[in-house]
This record gives C-alpha cells, structure tokens and sequence, in this order.
C-alpha cells in the first residue's frame, strides 16, 4: 500500500497544510465581523422594542408577549448559528494539518468493509451497519489521508440529521461515495444531493460484491478478474449512474471507479497470506488512494481553500437567507394587521351607530312612558298638599328605573362587543393562519440549508409567527377583550330629576299649578335631553374612545414594532451580503492567483455568486487570462465561472454580464436613471437567445442582474 506514496504527494499535502493555516485565520476574521453584527442586530432588534415597552401599561398590551417572544426568538436564532459557526471553524482548526475524505453510502454497501481493509482490522465491525446511529462517525488514517467513515443514509431521520451529515460534509476536502452492483437506486444519489450543496469535489466507488468467501469463488476470482469485473455489465452501471448524478446532482461528468472491498479485507488477514498480493491489486484500492493522490497533487491547495471559505460563505448565505425570511414574514404580518386594523375601525364606527340608536330608543321608551302619567298624576293630585312629595318619590322612582334599565342595556352593548371582538379574533386568527400557510416559502433555502434554519429555530420551523405567539400567549378569550377597559360604574342617571325636587318654594309652586302639566311636561322634554346626552357622552367616553384606544393604539404600536424589527433585519442580512461577497472575493482572488494571475480582492470590481451553481465575475479591461483558467475555476469549484471585464458604458457591461447570450447593445433600453443611478433596463431578445439568457431556473439572468446593480426585464 505503500507505494502510493511518492514525493510530490508529500509536498502536495505540506501545500495543502500551510493553505489550510492561511485560511483558517481568514475563517476567523469572517467569524468575528459577523459576530460583532449579530451583536449590533440584537441591540438594534432591542433598541426598536424597547422604545414600545417602556409605556407604563406596556406589561397590559396583549401584544407585549407577541413582540417579546419575537425579540427572544431572534437571540435564540443568533446564539445557535454562532455557536455553529465556532464549532465549524474549531473543527477544522484540530486538523489544519489532515487532508479529510469523506465515506458517504447506503447501508450494506460496504462500507465497513473499506474501513477494516484500510485499518487492517479484524472485521468485528462488518455487517453492523444496520445498528449505526448518526453519532457513529468512524475516523481514521490511510496513506496520509484521514478518513471519516459516515452511517448509512438510512440512519438519517429528518433535517436535523441530516444537518450533522452536513457537519461532516463541511470538514471534508473530497467525498468518495459508495454504491454496490448489486442494488444501485436513484434515492441514494437523491440523499447525495442533498449533501452537496456547499459544493464538494466528490468520486464514486462502485462496489462489485462477488462472494469470495469459499475456495472455489475465490479460485475463480483470482484466476479470472475480468469475468467478475465484466466490463459490459458494470460500464452499463456507470452509465445509469452517471444519469442519476446528472438528473438528481446537475453534474455532466464524475468519476466512476469499479473496486472489490471484501478483496481489500480479506488480503489484510493472516488465513490470506498467499494470495494478499493479488487480492490488493484486485480490490483496485490503490487506483482510488492514487485518483485521491492525483486530485491533491493538482488541486489540494485548492481544494483545502474551499473547505474553510466556502463553509464561511454557506453560513453567510443561509444566515442571509434565514433573517430575509423572517423579516419577509413579519412585513407580511404588519401589513395584514394594517388590514385588519382598517376592519376593527370599520367595525367600531358601526357598532357605535347602532349602539348609539339603541341608547337613544331606550330613554326615548322611558321618558315617553314618563309624559304618559304627568297629566293624570296633576289632575289627581293637583289638590294635595303634599304634590311635591308625591311628585318627588315618583320621580325618583322614575330615575331609579331609568339607571337599571340603562346599565342593562349598556351591560347588553357590552356583551354583544365582547361577542362580536371574539368572532373577529376568530377570524383573524384564521386569516393569520392561512396567510402564514400562504408565506410558507423557503426563501431560495436549500433543503440542507432549511435543515440549519430549523435547528437554529428559525421562523420556517414557526419560529416567530404571530399567530403562534397569540394563540400561546393571549388566547382566543382575552384577545382584544374589552372588559378590562370598560368601566361598568354607570352613574349617569343619578341626579338627573334632582333639579326638579328642591329648589322651588311653595308659592312658585302653586302659582304654576293653572299651567303644571304644560312646564312639568318641557322640564321632562329637557331632562330626557340631558339625559340621553349624558349616556352618549358616557358611551363615547368609556367604549368608543377609550376601546379605540386601548385597542387601535395597541394595534398601531404592535404594527410599527413590527416594521422596526423586520427593517432591522433586512438591514442586518444586506450588511451579511455584503461580508459573503467580501469572502467570495478574497475566495477567487486566492483561485487566480492559484492559476497565475497576480490579483487581490480590492481588484476585483463586482461578483455575484450562487453558491454551487455559477459565479460571474466582473474585472478590470486590461485584464488578459487564458481560456483554461475558467476550465480550470470551472473544474476546482465544480460550477460555472464567468469572468468579463467591464464594459465601456452601462449597455456593453449588460451584454457582458448577460454570456452566453449573444445580446448586442442595440437590444438594450435603459429606464431613466434616478439620482444618477441606472435602476433598470429592458432587453428585447431574440426567442433563440432567450433561454441562454435566463439560465436554468433564471440564474443567468437574476446573477448579471446583482453583478450589474440593475434590474432586467425581458420584452
């Protein structure tokens, strides 16, 4: 096994060490600036709440839980992806030195096999795939490599499983990935995909599981390989998996390497001694160890770069990509309440009509009913010397009625506003639901991404929903309830008769007894007017504006912390932009100068990367490189790289940026610009260049967008 070995292969890994070193510093500066951010955004989130809380009654709002759990919710998130972000440095930082392979495969596929062949072991370990767990990453050493043997893909259960596959994945420098002969499926390469989104070179073994385990299989096997090798079945392998790769990976070309794990073990084991040799040679191991000792040989250096700058830049574009999601999800909130808010205004204009009409009848009712019996009670009691007594406890009995009739009718309004609050509450929160439903996108997260988000506890795991938070902490029943700011102490009527009972001397009254029933009758007219002025007064008072108040001023305040909050964060993920694209520039940057070209990120005028995808990089005219640079950038970051220098004036820049279209600049109309800025241009194209234009899912077109600063639109 050792002949692997050979000096170039040595100083490649040196290369790769000192790389490696270089890198993790700049691993570092990335993780403080972003650490020193995420502290400026908990302050800011803080600074916008904190500004709503300090209202005395603030602990009273119903929305206080909302915001808060919001504000907690967004800590929590931030604390986690940091303490992601350390480990995932800290990792790499313990093997500056290694150059990490990863094993990825199915269970059963052999790849415990491969482990004791490597190590020499016993074997005690075969056969016990079944029983891993995702905690059983194996680690060991062949020929300078350090090697992590990773569980079966059936061992990964949900997102946040395969969240530490992705840790594995994003130590690792090359990934060797594992099938059998004997079952290849399109899910395994499903489960593959998933777990090469942060872009790893990777080569697959294809492992021929002929039984060796008798004399007469083993006779057969070493006598004629090429029977069990057989070219036509396994090139007919490689090509269903190549279409596997191509459909479910968007990679044209990988590498296909054909082995006999059990061959390894067994030529590793004492009762084999004879036939070690050949059983080495036929296991095709050192042609995989010298594929692995070419690729470091060629691109090692390159390769360790990746593995600390493209982990940074993964982060950065999941944290971008998470904290725009959340504060999509909030505007989307405050914008709906803003709706909703405009419907209880609505709905508070016309239950106080309707309830004002209801006021009013009820004490028109009463006092009619009063003017019924003053001319009867004057002609009968006329006479009587104790007319103001009679008079006066007939009133007052009047007033008593008259206040119970009055809270029960305003104790009815009540009750009918509570109902009527706690079937808009309803729908509200059914509105709320279906709208969070509704803005269930991803964001452009990726699958593994999502899985980050998720334990991160971010909102597409219904992290900060309002609606979670309303159920959880308010609840239907006291939701904009509006008992506790309605005060029932009506007293309205009391006093209202009390001018009509003292006051007037015995004379005054008996020279108005010839015209009693006609200035009795005008005094009723005008207590029925006060009184009912009264009772609307106190309605307007205690319901109208106080509940307008308590609850639209409550409303608005929610709406506005709202819109400070998911302001701070769209800030916040601009400023994480802006630190991704600094790193994808000192990335290439570092690529280039790999391949000879003398430059540093400061010289690099604009880039825009989807990470995996393709890049495109704009640089300065003058600059001169070879076609086999981007053949070569093409091949290291396993994506499409397009690099063009700026254009003359905005139109050929926009042709440029817009390759492999053929757009001329004649295709080109640009909007007016607004501050002296370009913000948009429409591009009339050809129906066989349109496609090229866009790009597979748009990518062509949303990356020259970003790179130019302009929107384009097509015609």
């Amino acid at each position: 096994m050792e002949h692997a070995h050979n000096g170039r292969f040595k100083e490649a890994l040196q290369t790769c060490r000192e790389t490696a070193k270089e890198a993790n510093k700049e691993s570092l500066l990335f993780a403080n600036g972003v650490k020193y951010q995420v502290k400026e955004l908990t302050r800011n989130v803080r600074v916008q709440t904190d500004e709503l809380f300090r209202d005395k009654d603030a602990e009273n709002f119903s929305f206080f839980p909302v915001l808060n759990g919001i504000v907690h919710k967004l800590e929590k998130q931030t604390s986690e992806s940091m303490q992601d972000l350390s480990h995932s440095i800290e990792v790499k930082k313990k093997h500056l030195n290694d150059f990490t392979v990863a094993l990825f495969g199915r269970t059963k596929a052999g790849k415990s096999t491969i482990r004791e062949a490597l190590t020499c072991g016993d074997g005690v370990t075969i056969g016990k795939g079944a029983q891993r767990t995702t905690r059983d990453v194996q680690e060991y050493n062949w020929n300078g490599l350090r090697l992590l043997d990773v569980p079966g893909f059936e061992a990964f259960k949900g997102d946040d499983d395969t969240a530490k596959a992705h840790d594995i994945i994003d130590q690792s420098d090359f990934i060797l990935f594992l099938a059998s002969d004997d079952s290849i499926q399109p899910g395994e390469f499903d489960h593959m995909a998933r777990l090469q989104e942060i872009n790893k070179p990777f080569m697959i073994l294809l492992n021929v599981k002929y039984n060796i385990n008798n004399e007469v299989e083993l006779k057969r096997f070493l006598r004629m390989p090429h029977k069990i090798f057989d070219k036509e079945r396994l090139d007919e392998h490689q090509k269903h998996i190549r279409a596997y790769v191509k459909q479910h990976m968007n990679i044209p070309q990988v590498k296909i390497v054909n082995i006999h794990a059990d061959a390894g073990f067994k030529s590793t084991l004492p009762e084999y001694a004879a036939h070690a040799n050949d059983l080495w040679r036929l296991s095709n191991f050192d042609e995989v160890h010298n594929a692995i000792s070419a690729e470091v040989q060629k691109r090692g250096k390159q390769r360790r770069l990746l593995t600390f700058y493209d982990s940074a830049i993964y982060f950065a574009d999941t944290l971008e990509k998470m904290m725009l999601e959340e504060q999509r999800s909030i505007r989307t909130q405050a914008k709906f309440m803003l709706n909703k808010k405009k419907e209880l205004m609505s709905f508070f204009d016309g239950f106080a009509s309707d309830s004002k009409h209801q006021i009013i009848t009820v004490c028109k009712k009463h006092f009619d009913r009063i003017k019924q019996w003053i001319p009867g009670f004057i002609d009968t009691n006329l006479a009587s010397p104790d007319v103001d007594k009679l008079l006066t406890a007939r009133l007052k009995a009047e007033q008593d009625e008259l206040k119970s009739k009055m809270v029960g009718e305003l104790q009815r309004i009540v009750r009918e506003l509570q109902e009527k609050l706690t079937e808009f509450t309803k729908q509200y929160q059914f509105d709320l639901e279906l709208l969070e439903t509704d803005t269930a996108e991803m964001g452009g997260l990726q699958k593994g991404q999502i899985g980050r988000v998720v334990k991160w506890g971010g909102v597409i795991a219904g992290g900060v929903s309002a609606g979670a938070f309303i159920l959880a902490n308010v609840g239907v029943a006291n939701f904009w309830n509006p008992v506790g700011w309605i005060a029932m102490g009506v007293s309205v009527a009391a006093g209202l008769f009390s001018w009509l009972f003292g006051g007037w001397e015995e004379k005054k009254w008996r020279k108005a007894k010839h015209d009693a029933k006609e200035q009795l009758t005008a005094m009723i007219d005008d207590t029925h007017k006060k009184a009912v002025e009264a009772y609307l007064q106190w309605f307007d008072r205690q319901i109208i504006r106080k509940g307008k108040r308590e609850m639209l001023d409550q409303v608005s305040t929610y709406i506005s912390g709202l819109f400070g909050i998911a302001d701070v964060l769209k800030a916040f993920a601009s400023e994480i932009r802006l630190r991704k694209t600094n790193m994808n520039k000192k990335l290439f940057a570092k690529l280039l100068s790999f391949e000879g070209v003398n430059c540093t990120e400061l010289q690099i005028i604009a880039l825009s990367r989807e990470q995996g995808r393709a890049t495109k990089i704009m640089v300065p005219n003058g600059w001169q490189m070879a076609g086999s640079i981007k053949t070569n950038l093409d091949s290291i970051c396993g994506e499409q790289v397009h690099l063009f220098s700026d254009g003359s004036n905005t139109k050929e820049r926009v042709c440029r940026a817009l390759y492999p279209a053929d757009i001329t600049p004649d295709m080109i109309k640009l909007s007016k610009a607004t501050e002296g800025k370009q913000n948009e241009a429409t591009i009339t194209v050809p129906s066989t260049e349109k496609g090229k234009l866009i790009g597979k899912q748009g990518i062509n077109i949303r990356l020259a967008s970003e790179i130019t600063g302009i929107r384009l639109k097509i015609s």
